[in-house]
């Protein structure tokens, strides 16, 4: 052992010797040192690059999907309002007067008023599709005041989300998880003039609404008022996040997008209040 130990030092420091040896004499001026290049992004393998294809391929069909079937185009004669980025948001219950455990029935609609293309993205199940009132309380918050002028969120029951799992009898092909993971996600176009409207029950675009499944509410009578408030601008960006994100693109790269999606925000943005009488 002791003499393999000895072999091993003597290769290092012969090695130390050689790196150590100044360089041979050259008329030719040295070349300049070629510095690593930043690189704001790791470079995916060629599966990676499949799935990510997959996933934007499944993203453009759901996209162009909810836009076929949930966006209504501008009415005639529309003019747009002097901004790039401007919607306008619109609560529209079936009945406003209803009696003690009866269910509200509501349609939210969003109405591109600026000049510009929008695209509408929510990273959960949308108020607009699937059902989840209150499943994209990142975004939007439906709000109800009684009468003595108390103001809470209206929270989801139990069973409110979206259509039930499927079972799966084989694994997930890559288009499958492709497009499972595209459908956590809800995009839609809306051009100037147009306007996005909520599914009816059962994601019908031919029912023209929707059952707001909530929990613990409208059972006791009185004179209630209802709106609904959207927010899309993101949280103050934190070294933490920055940290995280450093291992897959730069520090600045992380602020720009951050300062971007802050430029883009619709929100902070309300409906008008709507009375809503509960009797017995």
């Amino acid at each position: 052992m002791r003499n393999v130990a000895f072999v091993a030092l003597l290769i290092v420091s012969a090695a130390c010797k050689r790196s150590s040896a100044p360089p041979p004499e050259s008329s030719a001026p040295p070349a300049p040192l070629a510095m690593p290049k930043h690189s704001d992004e790791k470079r995916p393998v060629p599966d990676e690059i499949k799935k990510l294809d997959a996933l934007v391929d499944a993203d453009k069909r759901l996209e162009d999907r909810n836009t076929r079937m949930m966006v209504s185009p501008a009415p005639a004669g529309f003019i747009p309002e002097p901004l790039e980025r401007k919607v306008r948001l619109k609560l529209v219950l079936e009945k406003t007067k209803i009696r003690v455990g009866e269910a509200v029935r509501y349609r939210l609609e969003m109405t591109n008023v600026g000049r510009a293309p929008i695209n509408y993205i929510e990273y959960d199940s949308s108020v607009f599709r699937w059902g989840g009132l209150l499943h994209s309380m990142r975004t939007i918050k439906f709000l109800l005041t009684d009468s003595s002028g108390k103001t809470h969120r209206l929270e989801p029951a139990l069973g409110g989300r979206h259509s039930p799992m499927k079972r799966m009898d084989a694994p997930f092909t890559a288009q499958q998880q492709a497009e499972s993971t595209a459908s956590t996600t809800f995009r839609v176009r809306i051009g100037p003039g147009e306007t996005l409207r909520s599914l009816g029950d059962g994601d019908s675009p031919s029912e023209p609404f929707r059952t707001m499944v909530v929990r613990n509410e409208f059972k006791t009578p009185g004179r209630y008022r209802i709106h609904v408030e959207l927010d899309d601008r993101p949280g103050p960006i934190t070294e933490s996040f920055i940290k995280l994100t450093s291992s897959f693109q730069s520090p600045e790269t992380t602020r720009k997008q951050h300062a971007q999606r802050v430029a883009d925000a619709l929100g902070p943005i309300s409906t008008e209040t709507i009375l809503l009488e509960i009797v017995r």
